[in-house]
């Protein structure tokens, strides 16, 4: 008997089992893990957005089934405490002129009298994390001094700030463009000019640029005091960063350098049983504080998941960077 109800036992369980099997092959399994994996880079974007109190982006390639987050991931950092301009990721100065002195931003500064050619530069040109062709942030705390202005930082050739004698600043930089053979060639500088007055002798203030793909924005003290509409590839820069320039150099004290360059941050390709239904969005912006960007978005995001049955799940991004 005891063998009997072995084999019983097992003719049972190997029924169950291959009914169950049948039942499982007929669940579709991306449905719902495609539609939470869409929810989830679309998220990581938004919290970049609010970590970072920058700008961010989700990118959409309907054709090739991908969406993207892409935010600023800080690339380079400098304090100007030692000798060695020593900065984040390794990444030291080699200074042809200047000063450090004790009374910088935080702690030390690095000071120019804007007399005499001088200046330091940091060899960041060569490195993958300079990448900065989708978008790049460039934030210093800068003490302006002496009669005249002078460059205050370039970021090889392809963006930098500089300083008016009246306190105007200027932010700029180089978009790639296509030549009559379709290779890429540096661009007319696009300029964000903030007035005269905007930087105060004496007085410490934050300097930052920032480009995104749409907007070069230039900001002091947290207030965005002019912006230009560009929507290009920033060009290569070629040769390395520099603070002050031997044609040009800036009067003034400098601390607490500061880049970043836009990356994919996360990225997901729908499976082949799921694709993006008509009408999905090509680019969604968050904007510093983790919203949608009212300028580009005027109402909540919707778009649509479509399996392979017709069946369509909706992702829908609120005007607050909620994401259902």
């Amino acid at each position: 008997m005891t063998l009997l109800e072995l084999l019983l036992v097992m003719v049972l369980l190997g029924l169950v089992l291959g009914a169950g099997a049948g039942v499982f092959t007929t669940i579709d399994t991306g449905r719902r893990a495609a539609a939470g994996a869409v929810r989830n880079v679309i998220r990581s974007a938004r919290n970049s957005a609010v970590a970072k109190s920058a700008t961010a982006r989700v990118r959409i390639d309907a054709a090739a089934g991908t969406i993207r987050a892409e935010a600023i991931e800080l690339v380079g950092t400098w304090r100007f405490e030692d000798e060695r301009l020593s900065g984040a990721f390794g990444i030291d100065g080699i200074q042809r002129g200047g000063e450090l002195v004790e009374h910088g931003f935080i702690g030390k500064g690095l000071a120019f009298s804007g007399s005499r050619a001088a200046w330091v530069e940091f060899p960041v040109q060569d490195l993958a994390s300079f990448e900065l062709s989708e978008g790049f942030s460039l934030e210093c705390a800068v003490r302006f001094e002496g009669p005249g202005g002078g460059r205050l930082v370039s970021l090889g050739r392809a963006a930098g700030l500089e300083v008016g004698s009246s306190g105007a600043v200027r932010g700029w930089m180089v978009p790639s463009v296509a030549d009559s053979t379709g290779r890429p060639r540096p661009g007319g500088r696009i300029a964000a000019d903030a007035p005269p007055g905007t930087l105060k002798r004496g007085d410490w203030q934050r300097v930052r640029l920032e480009y995104d793909r749409r907007r070069l924005r230039l900001s002091v003290d947290g207030v965005e005091r002019a912006s230009a509409l560009h929507d290009a590839p920033v060009w290569q820069l070629e040769v390395p960063l520099q603070i002050s320039d031997a044609q040009m150099p800036f009067s003034g004290v400098v601390d607490d350098l500061v880049i970043g360059a836009v990356s994919a941050s996360e990225e997901y390709a729908l499976p082949d049983s799921v694709r993006f239904a008509a009408g999905a969005p090509s680019v969604i912006r968050f904007d510093a504080g983790g919203y949608l960007d009212r300028e580009v978005h005027t109402e909540a995001v919707s778009f649509s998941l479509e399996h392979e049955d017709g069946a369509l799940t909706e992702i829908r991004v609120g005007l607050y960077g909620t994401v259902e």
